[in-house]
Parts: structure tokens; sequence; C-alpha cells
């Protein structure tokens, strides 16, 4: 066995694995560096260098040039093409207060009103179901 090569850096674990996964199907073993400890503590992506992609140093060779294929077709035809959304992003500003309250990291993306009510009100009702106690054992306890 030869030494380990690095052929590939990704900071998306989905990417990581897809390069894997390609080159696996190709015949070509992998393995990812940091695939553990970034499942464990994924904010570290940029501190730990991301997702290493290793092989024998053997393969290395054949490895880039099927990367390298693969980028060349994903890219073939799309000159000229603008990468334009089909849906304009819409932001629905009425949840940026619940997400503030409710310490969500993020700001939901447009639906349909009803979709985003409906998809959302089992999220809200367990919030409150949780906070709810807290709330009465903490007037129970000033009174």
């Amino acid at each position: 066995m030869g030494r380990l090569v690095e052929i590939a850096r990704f900071y998306d674990p989905e990417e990581a694995y897809c390069a894997r996964g390609y080159l696996r199907s190709c015949g070509i073993e992998t393995f990812v560096q940091n695939e553990h400890h970034l499942a464990v503590a994924p904010h570290l992506r940029v501190a730990l260098g991301g997702y290493g992609l290793f092989l024998t140093d053997a393969l290395a060779d054949e490895a880039k040039a099927a990367l390298m294929d693969l980028d060349a077709e994903k890219n073939a035809g799309r000159a000229g093409v603008v990468d334009d959304e089909v849906y304009p992003a819409k932001r629905n500003w009425f949840w940026l207060p619940i997400a503030f309250i409710t310490a969500t990291p993020f700001v939901p993306v447009y639906k349909s009103k009803w979709d985003a009510f409906w998809q959302s009100l089992p999220a809200v009702l367990l919030y409150v179901a949780c906070t709810m106690p807290v709330i009465f054992a903490l007037l129970y306890w000033l009174r």
C-alpha cells in the first residue's frame, strides 16, 4: 500500500460524499478525512480545513482525471446560462420576530401562507407546551 494523497478538499459533507461515491463507482477506493469530527462539530468546518478526499498515491492521477471529467460534464452546455432562480426570493418577514424569540438560527424561506402555517404549527405548539409549565411555575412562585 502506498502513501495517502489528498486529491480534493470540500467544505460541504454532501459534496465530499458524492465525490467519494463517484470514485468508488469507478473502482477507486477513497476515504474522507475529518468526516467523524465534523459530524459531531460541524461548526468547525473551516477551522479543520473541511473534508479532505484521500486515496493511495498509485490511484491519484486516475482519480483526479475522473473528477475533472465529472466537472467538465457538469459544466458542458452551460455557456450563456445564467443561474437565476426560477422563483424570486421573497422573504416572509412575519416569521422573523418568532424566529428570534424561539432562537431559530435561520430566516425561513418563502412558502405560501397556509403551507407555512401548517408546517410551523407543530413546532409552535411544542414550544408553547414546553414553556407554559415554566411560566406557570414562575407565576406561582412569584405569587
